[in-house]
């Protein structure tokens, strides 16, 4: 005869409950422990004991009892310290299409979950999900998965079954692989695995063609493999702070690219091919390794593209073919020189250029009509180009950042001013100061001659003066105590340079 420990189990998995649920009577109303024999002779009861869980649930849910939310569609319990959903939960509730279980404390998911074959949206982030059942694929209507800040290690082989997925978050979990089966998610448009532990992806992945967003940011990768360029779909890609060392020949054939963003990485190069990414508008490529951009890099049609943090030496002759680059930022790399080519960046609105090698700037730099923010601190200016110094030269810019070079040398002074030139020319506003100072001498009162100075020269300098008009603008300043618009002095305090 067979124990009652060995017979409760059997019940339990037959009538879809946990065992300590099941009990067993005799005839003669005694309960019957697991070591008793169950009896022969006569006949024994089972009895189900009230789930604690369903309980529970009911309560939430406003229903009287469990058994009442069978026509339930939609269930939403974000943040309600839910524990466990019962072992019954898939059975009970079958034609659930929305279930929102955020922020709760579920470690795990019962066997019955995947009875919800009505199920579309699906939200367990924020919980202490460590595995999801392995036939979670059986929930082939769902379209929307939110996964994030679990516990999740690996992902069922049967993941790939849910043929109707379009969008899946999987961010800050501890994943270290994905299953080959990932390659089968066909209706798949938009996945993040943000934080986990990925140190590569299956060859199976470049058969992700619906794919149009994919956030990789903060994993292991070190490469991508040689089927990543048959992602045909993929609009958006972020592999910020990953360990990638190079990308595949095949990712120039991403055609419908358009925004990339590879940060704080270890890449020493771009292959040939990145020059095929004719739908390309954003790139940040901060803080790699790079050394050169491929030579037809000015063909691509880009808007913004950062490079800082890099170890760039010079930039493609053909540079400034990216006519609708609006921003560029190329700060903290070992620029010595400027292509001619530079000038042709009409759009160009704001650049960064600050810490690098340059001594010089192109001729064709004036041409660029859009600049309004320039960033040249930290370099090895001695001078600029004249093309800069014009009264119609580079209107738009009003900010600019001239520090740390050597053009105090030539009394060229950076200035908070809202422009950087003004339409009269450096050696006119010299003139009028000169006259200026001229008149003072003949004016009693001192205050009144620095008034006149600065009338004179109504459009202050902001950013270069010659030597001598400089010296002009010091020596004004100390004939009165006001504010001088070229030396930035007030009244009672030493003039400043």
């Amino acid at each position: 005869a067979s124990s009652i420990g060995e017979v409760r189990p059997e019940l339990a998995l037959a009538l879809g409950v946990v065992q300590d649920r099941v009990k067993l009577v005799s005839a003669a109303g005694q309960l019957l422990g697991d070591e008793d024999l169950v009896p022969t002779d006569a006949d024994v009861q089972v009895c189900l004991l009230l789930d604690p869980l369903e309980t529970r649930l009911a309560e939430l849910l406003g229903a009287p009892h469990f058994e009442d939310l069978g026509g339930k569609q939609d269930v939403s319990l974000p943040n309600r310290d839910v524990t466990g959903l019962p072992e019954s939960f898939g059975g009970r509730v079958p034609l659930l299409r929305k279930l929102r279980l955020s922020g709760n404390q579920l470690s795990s998911l019962p066997r019955s979950f995947t009875k919800l074959q009505a199920l579309t949206e699906l939200w367990l982030e924020d919980n202490r999900i460590a595995r999801l059942p392995e036939d979670f694929g059986c929930l082939d209507r769902l379209r929307f998965l939110q996964l994030e800040e679990n516990e999740l290690t690996c992902l069922p082989e049967s993941f790939g079954d849910l043929r109707a997925l379009e969008t899946v978050a999987l961010d800050c979990n501890a994943l270290a692989c994905l299953p080959e089966s990932i390659g089968n998610l066909s209706a798949l448009q938009k996945l993040r695995l943000v934080q986990n532990e990925l140190t590569q992806l299956p060859t199976t992945f470049g058969n992700l063609k619906g794919l149009r967003e994919l956030w990789l940011n903060r994993n292991l990768l070190a490469g991508l493999p040689e089927s990543f360029g048959s992602l045909a779909s993929l609009r958006k890609l972020r592999l910020v702070r990953n360990r990638l060392q190079s990308l595949p020949l095949s990712f120039g054939r991403l055609g419908e690219l358009q925004a990339l963003y590879l940060e704080d990485n270890q890449l020493a190069s771009l292959p040939d091919t990145f020059v095929e990414l004719r739908s390309l508008k954003s790139v940040n490529l901060d803080n790699n390794r790079i050394t050169a951009l491929p030579d037809s890099f000015g063909k691509l049609p880009l808007e913004k593209f950062w490079a800082s943090g890099n170890r760039l030496r010079r930039l493609p002759e053909g540079f400034g073919g990216l006519s609708s680059l609006t921003e560029l930022g190329l700060r903290s790399n070992a620029l010595e020189a400027l292509p001619e080519s530079f000038g042709g960046l009409r759009a160009l609105q704001i650049l960064h250029l600050q810490e690098n090698r340059l001594s010089a700037l192109p001729d064709s730099f004036g041409q660029l009509a859009s600049l309004r923010m320039l960033w040249l601190s930290e370099n090895r200016l001695t001078s600029l180009p004249a093309s800069c110094l014009g009264a119609g030269s580079l209107r738009a810019l009003h900010l600019v950042r001239l520090g740390g070079n050597d053009l105090e040398r030539l009394g060229l002074l950076e200035v908070r001013q809202p422009a950087f030139l003004d339409e009269l020319s450096i050696l006119r506003r010299e003139e009028q100061l000169q006259q200026a100072l001229s008149q003072a001498a003949a004016l009693e009162d001192a205050a009144a001659a620095a008034s006149a100075a600065a009338a004179a020269a109504a459009a202050p300098c902001r950013v270069g003066l010659s030597e001598r008009f400089a010296s002009l603008a010091r020596s004004l300043a100390q004939c009165a105590l006001v504010v001088c618009p070229c030396s930035g002095a007030w009244a009672g305090s030493p003039p400043r340079r």
